[in-house]
Formats: C-alpha cells, sequence, structure tokens
C-alpha cells in the first residue's frame, strides 16, 4: 500500500516539474535592426504583438529578447519614427532586421509672379500667401471668400456682388462710394478692379491666387496700403482637355462650371471656360419676397498666339451677368415699426421686415478685353 503512494507522489511530482519547466521554458531572440544603408538603428521599438513584452536595439542596433514558449510563432513587430514597421515571428535564431524609409512627401515649388516677373516663393522677399490650381481643385473653392479661409490674415467678406470687403491683418476697406479708394489692391492677370463696385468677380478655371501683405505701392498702386489680391487665370495649353462639374444643394443651389482647352496648331491654342451659379433667397420678408439669393453666368474665352520662344501673346474675352435678389442686412438692436425688437433670437435668418422685397435685386453686366 506504502509503494503504491509512493510511486503516485513519483509520478504526480514528475509531473508537475514537467508542467513547471514547460511553463518556464523561454525563446530567445537577438539580432540587429539597421536601416537600408546598413547602419545600426539604436532606440527602435520591438514588440511581441498583444503583450508587455518589449525592448530597444542598443547603440549599434542590437537587441536580444527571451520570450516565454506559450507566444511561440506570435509577430515581433519592430518599429521607428520615420521608417516602415517590419515582423517576424517567435523562434529561436537571430534576425537581421533591415527598415526601409517611409516616403516622403516633397511640396512642389510655386511660382508666383507677384514681383512682375516669374519667381518661386521663397525668392520672393515679401509676406505672401498662395493658393495653387491643386488647392483650389481639392477644396472645391469658388469664392474669394471661401479662399481666404485658407490665408492666415485675410478676409474677405461677400456681401453681395457690388459690394465686397477685403481686409489684410484685421484692417480692412468698405468705402461704397464709387470715387472712393481702396487700401487693398485688386489685380486679375495683371489689371486692377480695385473699386468696390468691380472687385467681385467668379473664380472658375484659375490657376492661383496671390495674397501680398503690408504696404504694396511700389507693385500694387497707391491703393495697397494694406496689401493686395492677385487673381491669376489658366491660360490655354497646347494639349486638348475638357472638363464638367455640376452640382446641387439645399435653397435649390446649383452650380455647373466647365472648360475646353483646344490646341488650333502648334502656335495657336484657344481655352474656353464658364460657370453658372444660382440659389434661392433663404431670407424672406414681411412683404412675402425673399432675399440673399443669387443667379450668375459668366463666360470667358483665351487664345494664345505662341510668337517665338521669348513671346506670347494672350487675348481674352470675359463676361458677367449678374441677376440676384437683394441683400438683407440684420440688426440686433434694429426695431420694427410695432415697437419689436426684430432680431430677439440673435439668428441672421429672420425675417426681414423690408417692404418691396420682390423688387430689391442686383443686376450687373461686366465684361472685358485682355491683350
Amino acid at each position: 500500500m506504502s509503494i503504491s503512494l509512493r510511486v503516485k507522489e513519483f509520478c504526480l511530482l514528475v509531473m508537475f516539474a514537467f508542467m513547471s519547466l514547460t511553463a518556464y521554458s523561454q525563446i530567445t531572440v537577438h539580432g540587429t535592426v539597421k536601416n537600408d544603408k546598413g547602419d545600426g538603428m539604436a532606440g527602435a521599438f520591438i514588440r511581441v504583438d498583444s503583450t508587455n513584452i518589449i525592448t530597444l536595439t542598443d547603440l549599434r542596433g542590437s537587441f536580444h529578447l527571451s520570450i516565454p514558449e506559450i507566444y511561440k510563432n506570435r509577430q515581433v513587430v519592430v518599429s521607428y519614427v520615420g521608417y516602415l514597421n517590419e515582423s517576424f515571428k517567435v523562434s529561436d535564431g537571430n534576425f537581421d532586421i533591415v527598415l526601409r524609409a517611409k516616403e516622403t512627401q516633397t511640396i512642389a515649388d510655386v511660382l508666383v509672379s507677384t514681383q512682375k516677373r516669374l519667381q518661386s516663393t521663397v525668392e520672393v522677399p515679401i509676406a505672401l500667401s498662395v493658393i495653387d490650381s491643386a488647392k483650389i481643385r481639392q477644396t472645391d473653392l469658388y469664392s474669394i471668400d471661401e479662399m481666404s479661409r485658407f490665408v492666415p490674415g485675410f478676409t474677405a467678406l461677400v456681401l453681395n456682388e457690388e459690394n465686397t470687403v477685403y481686409g489684410i491683418r484685421g484692417v480692412s476697406s468698405s468705402m461704397q462710394e464709387s470715387y472712393a479708394q481702396s487700401r487693398v489692391s485688386v489685380y486679375v492677370d495683371g489689371i486692377s478692379i480695385s473699386r468696390l463696385q468691380s472687385s467681385y468677380l467668379e473664380l472658375f478655371d484659375m490657376e492661383r491666387v496671390e495674397v501680398v501683405k503690408g504696404p504694396q505701392g511700389t507693385l500694387f498702386g497707391r491703393s495697397a496700403e494694406l496689401g493686395a489680391v492677385h487673381f491669376i487665370r489658366k491660360k490655354p495649353t497646347n494639349e486638348f482637355s475638357a472638363s464638367v462639374a455640376a452640382m446641387y444643394g439645399n435653397y435649390n443651389n446649383r452650380k455647373v462650371v466647365g472648360v475646353i482647352n483646344t490646341p488650333l496648331n502648334d502656335n495657336i491654342s484657344n481655352r474656353f471656360a464658364f460657370d453658372y451659379i444660382a440659389h434661392d433667397g433663404y431670407i424672406k420678408t414681411n412683404d412675402g419676397g425673399s432675399l440673399n439669393g443669387k443667379n450668375t453666368i459668366a463666360v470667358r474665352n483665351s487664345t494664345s498666339f505662341h510668337l517665338s520662344d521669348k513671346v506670347d501673346f494672350n487675348m481674352v474675352l470675359d463676361y458677367q451677368h449678374d441677376d440676384s435678389p437683394g441683400t438683407s442686412y440684420q440688426n440686433k438692436k434694429h426695431f420694427s415699426s410695432s415697437g419689436e425688437l426684430i432680431n430677439d433670437n440673435k439668428s441672421p435668418f429672420t425675417k426681414a421686415y423690408l417692404t418691396n422685397g420682390k423688387d430689391l435685386y442686383t443686376k450687373r453686366d461686366i465684361g472685358g478685353f485682355l491683350g
């Protein structure tokens, strides 16, 4: 009887010893981490996936890990800032890991004409911000007030087609008289449109928008006390291309823009672009009309003549027709004829207490020739 008990005790002791040995058996993993040039990488982070088993490489890029047997075939992840992660399975042996650098995104050099000649932005010694065609295309920017949100220190408030307020570094110019001189110069392809009544144009098929801050009278005339805004439109190229985009939204908002570029021969190219935007007014008046709507169509035709390697002649014809409802101006302290505070709920979308709301409108036809 006692011999039988001793045999059982011995068997249990052997079993517990085997289980303990299995539980605490380790897998030794060691190796080096190098970059694609063969240099050891100090401080590379090494971790067994989904565990707290971690280590860092030493100054020579070497590492050593002891991993419990239960984690065999788990993934070991090697990472380093600026490099792609690499991984391998847990097993005994020496591992030489090579990390590849992540692809870096280079910023394309932008050419500007702020100083009346094409230069790189880094060569212009003044405070300059540029919104290029790539940014315009990626963010669907079609108005100057939307574009101004991407330029620090620059604001543009479009009240209507004949009243656009430009501001630079917190100072704006909003004198509405036709003879008033603006303090922010506005240019289109090198031509001044700084007067308040003509400084707003539909922005479509644009190459870039340059915003120059600070007094720039030497470059943009006496109106540039605060700075200048320069709109540069795309010119014809010698490759055929065509595109059309359409959008629709609330308040019956619809917009269609398109362009077709046609090379006529090796020396002459033509580019036709158009823009149509309209939406219903979203401010009601007390007589049944509506305000703050929009109805605009604009077309532009550009022809480029390549006369020689150093001489190009561009001819641009453009036309814009505006026929929009009037504009609502809300005042938090303005009282109606009955003595009630009109905008007591502090909302800019309350009904406008105006008469003849249906007869309030903005009509404008502008065009030009540039050669």
